[in-house]
């Protein structure tokens, strides 16, 4: 070949190699786009998904495990948190933060709780046993309504007493209050509904503009002028314009009535005559927690019966020491395959760096972790057989951990590593 056919070869041979490599460099880009679908890639250093829906707006703003809706939550929440004790793989207890110990008294357990003296406050004050007892109280009070909201049906002394405000009132003296008040809702008359509307500021019926929307979608305006054209809107005043929509509302059929909005109003209004009764008769003892301080470190907790250690230690183990957490900045979130729905993503740091949570759709987890967008994914339940299989087929473990389980990569993450995170001890 001569010299000029061999330069214009080589031209063309090299401008093939590059038309090829721009079309690979289009392949894998495709590639990656289609991975990424499945979810939005992470940066940090160390980022976990728990299989679980959004997490819900109250935990979200600032991850309190007290604000927990569900289990899920408040295994993310241990992260922001220290418990006295933590149960171990082979189901006991074991020391983190003091310890929980019971004996027997009078035919009953007391249990002795006691805090490390080196127990700091998120913000490094030290803590002491009197703000222990404090979220005890916290979490029996009716007003209380979040992971916690069961704590009072413990046998413990005098829960049931603090809780309803009631000297000597055990848990065999309540009757069905939930009966009392669908009871209570099905005798209202119109009149009552009425009052009850006025009383509980239900359906906007506070609001100063006769133009703002009420419950049903019409102003007040309207609802007001279907019933009475001639109404004077200009001289009434606002408790005259609530009374009127408050009686308009009570003429409806009582299957119209919002009662469903109400029901919790009424059940307060069930207790607090239940409990006016019972003073009334006399009701005699204390209406305090039997929850005594021996030191600044150290309380006592007497129970209504013999219960066993491990039953003692389950029920006032109590998350302290709450640390705040930052919702993270940008798209930090997994979205459902099909329905595309957002999930939420929750940052903790504490001296050991950054750690961020994401509440995930199960079904994305093990391509997450395979293609290295997440550490490692965290499952409450035992993952399903079809599961598992995906993960295995991908080169991954899917290993119980603690109270839960791991899917995650061995050679990028030792399970040592997620054996020491308190989110798996739920």
């Amino acid at each position: 070949m001569n010299g000029k056919y061999r330069k214009y070869g080589l031209r063309y041979v090299c401008f093939l190699c590059a038309l090829l490599s721009v079309f690979m460099l289009f392949s894998c880009s495709d590639s990656s786009d289609k991975n990424e679908k499945k979810s939005v890639k992470i940066t940090d250093t160390t980022v976990l998904a728990i299989a679980c829906e959004p997490f819900s707006g109250g935990f979200y703003a600032a991850a309190n495990i007290l604000n927990a809706a569900n289990d899920a939550e408040y295994a993310v929440g241990l992260l922001a948190s220290e418990t006295i004790m933590r149960k171990n793989k082979d189901g006991g207890w074991t020391e983190k933060n003091g310890s929980i110990t019971t004996a027997l008294w009078e035919g009953r357990t007391v249990a002795t709780v006691r805090l490390n003296k080196t127990l700091k406050t998120a913000n490094g004050q030290s803590l002491m046993i009197s703000d222990y007892i404090s979220l005890v109280q916290q979490i029996t009070r009716r007003n209380y309504n979040g992971y916690f909201k069961d704590f009072y049906l413990n046998p413990i002394e005098g829960l049931i007493a603090y809780r309803y405000d009631c000297p000597g009132l055990t848990l065999a003296d309540l009757p069905d209050f939930d009966a009392l008040t669908r009871d209570k809702i099905a005798a209202l008359t119109k009149e009552d509904y009425a009052q009850l509307l006025l009383d509980t500021s239900i359906g906007g019926l506070f609001e100063n503009n006769a133009s703002a929307l009420s419950y049903d979608g019409r102003t007040f305006r309207q609802a007001i002028e279907e019933y009475d054209s001639k109404f004077d809107f200009t001289t009434a005043s606002q408790n005259a314009i609530r009374s009127k929509l408050a009686k308009i509302y009570a003429q409806r059929p009582k299957s119209e009535w919002i009662t469903d909005l109400l029901y919790d109003s009424v059940k307060d209004r069930v207790i607090a005559e239940f409990c006016e009764q019972k003073k009334q008769e006399g009701a005699t003892g204390s209406a305090a927690i039997s929850i005594s301080k021996s030191d600044n470190y150290t309380c006592k907790v007497v129970f209504e019966k013999v219960v066993s250690e491990d039953e003692a230690i389950g029920m006032l183990n109590l998350p302290l020491c709450f640390q705040a957490a930052s919702r993270r900045k940008g798209d930090y979130v997994f979205r459902k395959n099909s329905e595309g729905t957002v999930g939420r993503a929750l940052s903790f740091t504490d001296q050991g760096g950054s750690l961020t949570v994401l509440s995930a759709a199960e079904e994305d987890l093990v391509d997450s972790v395979a293609l290295g967008q997440i550490r490692a994914a965290v499952l409450l339940a035992a993952p399903s057989e079809t599961l598992t299989a995906k993960a295995k087929e991908r080169g991954l473990r899917c290993e119980a951990i603690g109270s839960g389980y791991a899917i995650y990569d061995a050679n990028l993450t030792e399970r040592s590593f997620l054996e020491g995170l308190a989110i798996f001890y739920f």
